[in-house]
């Protein structure tokens, strides 16, 4: 019977995984708590030229995917801090956001954009 000799340690291959600013692989994409785009210091999203490009809803939970004027991505829910107000309500076409300006709040509808269409804001 021979005798099996392990390899040295420099033949071995080792892995490494940056997960520095990634989530978790393990942890569940539908789960948790939502934490909102402006933990961590970022500022919450500019409604000015804002595209609703996306409305989900679901039996729990409903959401606004929506587009800022630089092309980046954001996941809103009702409640949730938008620059100068939040959001009020989603509706199945439209996001209601409550935008107070000059000591005046009002409640702006800004629609779900459909492929090829321009956003706009109803007021």
């Amino acid at each position: 019977m021979a005798l099996q000799v392990p390899a040295p340690l420099d033949e071995h291959v080792s892995y490494q995984y940056n997960a520095l600013g990634r989530r978790d692989p393990f942890q569940s994409l539908v789960e948790g708590e939502y934490v909102g785009a402006d933990v961590g210091g970022n500022a919450p999203p500019d409604v000015g030229g804002i595209k609703v490009v996306g409305i989900v809803w679901g039996d729990t939970d409903r959401f606004a995917l929506v587009e800022d004027v630089l092309g980046n991505s954001h996941v809103l829910r009702q409640g949730d801090k938008v620059m100068n107000g939040y959001v009020e309500a989603l509706k199945r076409d439209a996001m209601i956001v409550n935008i107070t300006a000059d000591g005046q709040s009002q409640s702006v509808s800004i629609p779900l954009t459909r492929k090829g269409e321009k956003s706009n804001a109803n007021r």
